[in-house]
């Protein structure tokens, strides 16, 4: 068989050269790491057989050579001069190294067989010049390569996601010596991946409210930041661009696990789809597929941006609602573990009996993605700790155990998240704000898409652009979400939006007269009332079942969407034969789409996505009494599962002429910080000051921005935090709006927080807060020195500065600073 080597780079090159001689000479052989080697990647002391006919005795040397695609040098003058190189170290008596007996030397450069003239004979005429030094001299191209590799096919199964040049799965079994049942297997594991590739084609960001833009992911995908502190910076390469250059790496005895938080909408499950499709393309490409819908993502995606993967990693993307789902289903002597189940999808979208004894073997002879998308969907009141145990239990044992080169990635919000996956193991990044840049580079990608005139598009385009200068409508921009729904928005109604309920709720006014204009559904000409009763009990239903461990998934059986929407119409007063046609009508439009509603799973009806389900709850909780309204306030305000719901809920109370339950917030807030308790008294909320994390939260949204009054006070709900011990969320400062960060800032300088007794957390803040170069500057231009009023805080401050904010401008005025003031060498 051929190999491929040039998906290699020379590290992967040598990790495959000393795993092939350890193969051949033993595991007694001392294998050394990358780096200044000393002429060696591996050494043996003893005897054995490199090839049958010649037994070696003594010490041997092996060494790897890689020859990249881009080196034009001539095969031949290229081994001859890497080779010499080598040697020479040996000769080199100020290096004094050991003599070996025997020497190899391996490389992937090609030497011709041609009689005397070829590259091999003239190499076995050139090596006898060093007969004086080494006994034994071999040389292995790439052609005895190939053939070492087939006899040692464990070593070739262990590599073949890197070096197998084409139809992975049908050479990988070839190799395995499987029979026709392994042929049933492999076409299982190909029509499995082919499905999973087609139903994923869409972007769901538009396909959600958008039954005529059915658009492909790769036509408008743009790749974005996710760093450890959640702030986009260019030095660091993007999300996917990252994956990419980890995933040619392989990751055989350690899998590489990722967790990727994000808020709502910020492109998590984006991210981990385009992901997906991405490796899902070149393997499938590699097998010679024959759908065009391969080659034109291939063609389409954004090549300027996104590298190609070098190693063709096998994708799997576990929905974990579907997951928590399918366990509940389960009876208690069924397996439910990661294995069982995905070998059951794979059943179900080939028609093959898979099991997990199949997927298990192919662990250590493939290379894996393994993407564990939406764990804040599936709510700790659910079956959450079930599934958290069978997903460590499957990367502990499972993949390691089989040592499975693995890319493991989980996606969650951060309201929930408790480090059940904990940084020890995991690494954890969060999904950046979208820059100016890269939230331009996506409304051009998506205008391209959605609008035929170019004229039309500079027009909105300009639009859009002016939106994002602005401090409260561009916040509504920087997640793709959000940024979507403005573009359709501004398409249609030539204005933006300056609040995020009022965003969305435009948005399915929007949607909803459009496709009553196109005629699409006629049941939404004469009974729009009904189905936006259906839009939002639906979702305000789903939102409380998806709580309950029987139904996590968030779904609901179409039978049951069926009686559902006949207990809204025969509400309304129809007679039986009417009701009846319209549950008809309304049942067979949906399985196609129906303005948000759809049949998002085979005969199970729900939302697209989860941010729109939480909107329509919102609008649902909006018609209740007020005095319900604020019952059920008070009920969700600590459940962070609702709590994009609770966000939604007061910018709806605030737009919707319910402005007098605004004080209901308030009251919440203020409670939710112990206020409702006698000033000796102590309780866990004033101990952590619950309600004004959440009036922090409220601020981020820019609810209040046309309301100075309610701003300023919930404002005032932000100085508790000053007096409480630092914590991490701090960092949540930096997304309030500029002119807010401006509010925060001056109150911060003001002597008395500045001589408040926990200092650190005033210090920690204002480091966050530097991340920004903007609120940087802003800072220095202040009465910096009432920071540093005596050298403890001095020197305090300017630590943290150097910890959280290092190349900050306060940062370096504080070191100079503190090393005038106080005459100090050292800032620690």
């Amino acid at each position: 068989m051929d190999y491929n080597f040039y998906n290699f780079n020379s590290k992967d090159f040598e990790h495959l050269v000393q795993a092939l001689m350890q193969n051949i000479i033993g595991n007694s052989s001392l294998v050394f790491g990358q780096g200044r080697d000393g002429a060696r990647e591996l050494t043996y002391e003893g005897s054995g057989f490199f090839d049958k006919s010649n037994a070696w005795n003594g010490y041997w040397v092996v060494q790897a050579k890689y020859k990249s695609r881009a080196d034009s040098m001539d095969d031949y003058d290229w081994v001859k001069k890497n080779y010499d190189a080598e040697i020479n170290k040996f000769r080199d008596k100020k290096r004094n190294l050991k003599i070996p007996d025997n020497y190899i030397l391996f490389t992937n450069a090609s030497l011709s067989a041609v009689d005397k003239t070829g590259g091999i004979d003239k190499f076995e005429e050139y090596k006898k010049k060093d007969k004086d030094l080494i006994n034994n001299i071999v040389a292995v191209p790439y052609d005895a390569l190939c053939r070492i590799l087939d006899n040692n096919r464990d070593v070739a199964i262990a590599y073949s996601s890197f070096i197998l040049p084409g139809d992975i799965l049908q050479g990988l079994y070839g190799l395995l010596n499987r029979s026709t049942e392994g042929d049933s297997k492999r076409r299982a594991l190909y029509l499995f991946l082919m499905k999973e590739f087609r139903n994923e084609l869409n972007a769901k960001l538009i396909q959600a409210g958008d039954s005529n833009n059915n658009i492909n992911i790769e036509k408008v995908f743009i790749d974005i930041h996710a760093t450890s502190s959640g702030i986009a910076t260019e030095r660091e390469p993007k999300f996917i661009n990252n994956l990419i250059t980890i995933g040619n790496k392989s990751h055989k005895n350690n899998p590489h696990k990722i967790v990727l938080i994000g808020e709502a909408g910020a492109g998590k499950s984006t991210l981990s789809q385009f992901l997906t499709q991405l490796y899902s393309a070149y393997f499938l490409s590699k097998e010679n597929c024959r759908y065009t819908e391969v080659d034109n993502f291939i063609k389409n995606y954004y090549q300027e941006e996104i590298a190609k993967p070098l190693c063709c990693r096998f994708p799997f993307k576990i929905t974990l609602k579907e997951y928590a789902e399918w366990v509940s289903k389960r009876n208690d002597q069924d397996s439910i573990s990661v294995l069982s189940y995905l070998s059951n999808i794979i059943s179900l979208r080939s028609d093959t009996s898979f099991f997990a004894s199949d997927l298990r073997e192919l662990l250590s002879k493939l290379s894996f993605l393994f993407i564990f998308d939406g764990l804040d969907e599936v709510p700790s009141t659910s079956n959450r700790s079930i599934l958290i145990k069978e997903i460590n239990s499957f990367i502990d044992i499972d993949l390691s155990e089989s040592k499975c080169d693995a890319l493991v990635i989980a996606t969650t919000r951060p309201q929930g998240f408790s480090n059940e996956f904990s940084q020890d193991k995991f690494k954890h990044l969060k999904v950046c704000e979208l820059t100016d840049n890269t939230c331009i580079q996506y409304l051009g990608r998506l205008l391209n898409q959605i609008e035929g005139s170019e004229k039309e598009r500079d027009n909105l385009m300009s639009i859009l652009k002016e939106a994002l200068k602005d401090d409260v409508i561009g916040r509504l921009m920087r997640t793709p979400l959000q940024a979507t729904i403005m573009t359709i928005l501004v398409k249609s109604t030539g204005e933006p939006s300056n609040n995020r309920f009022r965003l969305f709720d435009n948005y399915y006014s929007t949607i909803l007269n459009r496709e009553k204009q196109k005629g699409i559904h006629k049941v939404l000409n004469t009974h729009e009332r009904i189905i936006n009763d259906i839009h939002f009990k639906l979702a305000y239903n789903l939102q409380i079942l998806s709580e309950n461990s029987k139904n996590p998934s968030a779904y609901i059986p179409a039978q049951e969407f069926s009686t559902f929407v006949k207990s809204i119409i025969i509400a309304e007063g129809y007679d039986e034969a009417q009701t009846q046609s319209l549950v008809n009508n309304i049942c067979s439009n949906v399985t196609e789409r129906l303005v948000f509603l759809s049949e998002v799973q085979d005969q199970k009806i729900g939302f697209v996505i989860r941010s729109m389900q939480e909107f329509f709850a919102t609008k649902h909780v909006l018609s209740l009494a007020d005095d319900d309204i604020v019952s059920l306030l008070e009920k969700i305000s600590r459940n962070v599962y609702w709590r994009n719901v609770l966000l939604f809920l007061v910018g709806g109370l605030h737009t919707n002429n319910k402005r007098n339950l605004v004080d209901s917030v308030i009251a919440l807030c203020h409670k939710m910080n112990g206020n409702d308790i006698s000033p000796n008294e102590t309780n866990s909320n004033k101990i952590l000051c619950l309600g004004s994390w959440l009036a922090l939260e409220i601020l981020i949204e820019g609810t209040f921005s046309d309301s100075p009054k309610n701003e300023n006070i919930f404002l005032s709900l932000l100085k508790p935090i000053f007096g409480i011990p630092p914590t991490i969320f701090l960092e949540r400062f930096l997304f309030l709006p500029e002119k807010l960060i401006d509010c925060v800032i001056k109150e911060l300088i003001n002597i008395e927080f500045a001589q408040n007794q926990h200092f650190n957390t005033f210090a920690i803040l204002v480091a966050f807060l530097t991340r920004n170069a903007e609120v940087d500057k802003k800072i220095c231009d202040l009465h910096f020195s009432e920071l540093t009023k005596t050298k403890e805080k001095g020197l305090l401050l300017t630590y943290y500065l150097k910890e959280f904010s290092p190349d900050s401008l306060l940062y370096k005025q504080s070191l100079e600073d503190s090393l005038l003031k106080y005459q100090i060498d050292d800032i620690y």
